[in-house]
C-alpha cells in the first residue's frame, strides 16, 4: 500500500529538526544500540523505510518501499541481512591469466574484460533484490583497495570482488586471513616480493595501519616482524602458493609475544586487540551512519563485535534495528557516492535494466570516473575519501548532468544515450498522480532523504504545472511527460538532492 504526500507531511522528521554541527557528533537525544521502536511521532513510515533503504543498500524504488511498508521494520532489516545467491560471473573468470608479456590481442582481452566486470558489477547494483549484499562489497572494495591499474589481470579483480560477496556479512578475522593471500592483494601490496632476507614491509603496514587495528596501535618494530612473518606467498595460476623456502622462520617479536609466527599467527595476534573491533566498527559506523562517529555508540558495536568472534551480521543487525540509527539527526547526514547516486537514481526512477544489455551499466561506467569513483581504480590503497571531497564544483555539474541524461534520455552533447526515465508511468506509481500537490510532494519524499520547506515544495509545484492551473494538471494530458520531465531535472538538481 502506498503512501501519499499528506502522510509523508506528518510522519516525517521535521525540517526544524536540530542539525548535526559538521565537525562533530551530536550524542544527546540520539539513542544508542537499544531498539528503535516505532511510536506515535516517528513512526515505521515511507520516510523511515528509505532511511534505511538508501544506507543499508542502494536508493530504493517505489516498488520496494512499499513492500518494506508490509513488513515490521526487523523483518526488512533481516531480509536485507539474508545473503542472496551468488550471481553469474563473467564468461572469461577461469581463463588462466596471460603469461608476460602480453600480446596485443592479450592486451585488448583484458581491457575488454576489465570493462565487462565494472559493468557486471554496476548491473549487480542496479537489479540485486532488497538486500545489503552489493553495499558490503563496495565497502569492502574500499577498505582492501586494489587498483587495477596495478594489478592488470581481471580475473584476479573478479575473484576478489567475489570474496568480499562470500564474506560480506560473515565473519571478519577469517576475511583478513583470506584476503591476505588473495592473489591480487599478494601483487597490489607486493606479498609476492616478500621473502626470506628481503623482507617487504607494504602489506604489513596496510594489514596494521588501514585494514585492521588502526594508528597507534602498533610500532615500526611490529611492522618489520610482520613483514617477516608474512614472507613465502606467490602467485601461480588463480591460487596463492606457499613457497616454504621463501618463508623467515626466525623468531619474530609482534606486539609482546614472541615465536616462528607465519602470516595467520600475526592476524590472530591482532585480533586480540581490543583495539582491533573498535577501529572496524568506527569504519562501519562512517559508512553507513555519518562521518564523524558517536563513540559511545562505536564502542557498543564493538563490544557486540569481539563478543560475536568478529561475525559483521549482529553488528550490522544491532546498528539497523538501533534507536541511534533511526535517529532524526542522521537523516540526510551523509553525502551519497558518485556510485551511490548514479545507481540509487536509476533504481528511483525504476528505469528498466536489461539482463543482457549494457547500455545502462556502460554509461553509468563512462560517468563514474570523472565524478571520482572509478571502480576497481580506487585512487590508492586508503581507498576514496569520500564525504565532503565528494563534491566540488566540478563534480556536481557532472552530477547535475548525469541525473538530466537519465531524465530526458540526452547528455550534455545532445547524444541519445539509449534510455531515459517513463515519466508518466514513473508519476502513475504514486498513489494521486492526477493531484498535483500530492504528486509533487510524493515524488519530493521519494528521490530527495531531506524534507523541503513550503517555499521550496512551492516551487516544484510551479515546475510541474508551467503556468496553468492547478485544476488544469493531468496525467493524461499530452504536456505530461515533459513537465514531470522538468520537475524530476529541478529536483535531482538541488543540493537537497546529493544527501542521503
Amino acid at each position: 500500500m502506498g503512501v501519499d504526500g499528506a502522510t509523508l507531511q506528518a510522519t516525517t522528521p521535521s525540517r526544524s529538526t536540530p542539525k548535526r554541527n559538521p565537525n562533530t557528533p551530536i550524542q544527546s537525544g540520539m539513542g544508542g544500540l537499544e531498539p528503535w521502536v516505532s511510536g506515535p511521532i516517528y513512526q515505521w513510515d515511507a520516510a523511515h523505510v528509505r532511511h534505511l533503504l538508501r544506507r543499508a543498500a542502494f536508493a530504493p524504488t517505489v516498488a520496494e518501499v512499499n513492500a518494506a511498508l508490509t513488513l515490521t521494520p526487523n523483518a526488512v532489516v533481516n531480509t536485507m541481512l539474508t545473503p542472496p545467491p551468488a550471481p553469474a560471473p563473467p564468461s572469461w573468470v577461469e581463463q588462466l591469466p596471460y603469461p608476460s608479456p602480453l600480446t596485443t590481442q592479450q592486451q585488448t582481452n583484458y581491457s575488454n574484460w576489465i570493462r565487462e566486470l565494472r559493468e557486471w558489477w554496476i548491473r549487480l547494483m542496479l537489479t540485486q533484490p532488497m538486500s545489503l549484499a552489493e553495499r558490503m562489497v563496495l565497502f569492502w572494495h574500499g577498505h582492501f583497495a586494489n587498483q587495477y591499474s596495478t594489478v592488470q589481470v581481471p580475473q584476479y579483480m573478479y575473484k576478489q570482488n567475489a570474496l568480499f560477496r562470500r564474506h560480506a556479512t560473515g565473519n571478519f578475522k577469517e576475511l583478513v586471513r583470506q584476503v591476505t593471500i588473495d592473489p591480487a592483494m599478494l601483487i597490489y601490496l607486493d606479498g609476492v616480493r616478500n621473502r626470506l632476507g628481503s623482507p617487504n614491509e607494504n602489506y604489513a603496514r596496510e594489514l596494521m595501519e588501514l585494514f585492521t587495528i588502526g594508528i597507534g596501535n602498533y610500532t615500526q618494530l611490529d611492522i618489520q616482524n610482520a613483514a617477516r612473518a608474512l614472507t613465502g606467498w606467490q602467485v601461480s595460476g588463480f591460487e596463492p602458493v606457499f613457497t616454504p623456502s621463501r618463508h623467515d622462520n626466525g623468531i619474530k617479536t609482534f606486539m609482546g609475544q614472541s615465536g616462528n609466527f607465519d602470516a595467520f599467527d600475526i592476524i590472530d595476534i591482532i585480533f586480540q586487540q581490543p583495539a582491533t573491533a573498535t577501529f572496524i566498527c568506527r569504519k562501519l559506523y562512517k559508512y553507513f551512519v555519518y562521518e564523524v562517529p558517536d563513540e559511545t555508540v562505536v564502542n557498543q558495536m564493538a563490544t557486540i563485535f569481539r563478543n560475536g568472534n568478529y561475525e559483521i551480521a549482529p553488528v550490522l543487525d544491532a546498528l539497523f534495528k538501533s534507536a541511534h540509527f533511526f535517529s532524526p539527526l542522521n537523516f540526510s547526514a551523509e553525502i551519497t557516492s558518485p556510485i551511490e547516486k548514479m545507481v540509487g537514481a536509476i533504481r528511483q526512477l525504476n528505469i528498466t535494466v536489461s539482463p543482457t544489455s549494457t547500455v545502462v551499466p556502460s554509461f553509468i561506467r563512462n560517468s563514474m570516473n570523472n565524478m571520482g569513483q572509478n571502480l576497481f581504480e580506487p585512487p590508492n590503497v586508503a581507498g576514496w575519501p569520500g564525504y565532503r571531497l565528494w563534491i566540488s564544483t566540478t563534480t556536481l555539474l557532472l552530477r547535475n548532468a548525469y541525473t538530466d541524461a537519465i531524465v530526458t534520455g540526452r547528455d550534455i552533447n545532445n547524444n541519445n544515450i539509449g534510455f531515459k526515465v517513463s515519466a508518466v508511468p514513473f508519476a502513475q506509481l504514486f498513489p494521486s498522480p492526477n493531484n498535483a500537490i500530492a504528486l509533487v510532494d510524493d515524488i519530493a519524499a521519494h528521490l530527495v532523504a531531506l524534507p523541503l520547506s513550503a517555499s521550496r515544495r512551492q516551487v516544484l509545484l510551479d515546475t510541474l504545472l508551467q503556468g496553468i492551473e492547478l485544476y488544469d494538471w493531468s496525467i493524461n494530458d499530452p504536456q505530461a511527460p515533459s513537465r514531470i520531465e522538468g520537475l524530476l531535472k529541478v529536483i535531482f538538481r538541488m543540493a537537497e538532492a546529493q544527501l542521503g
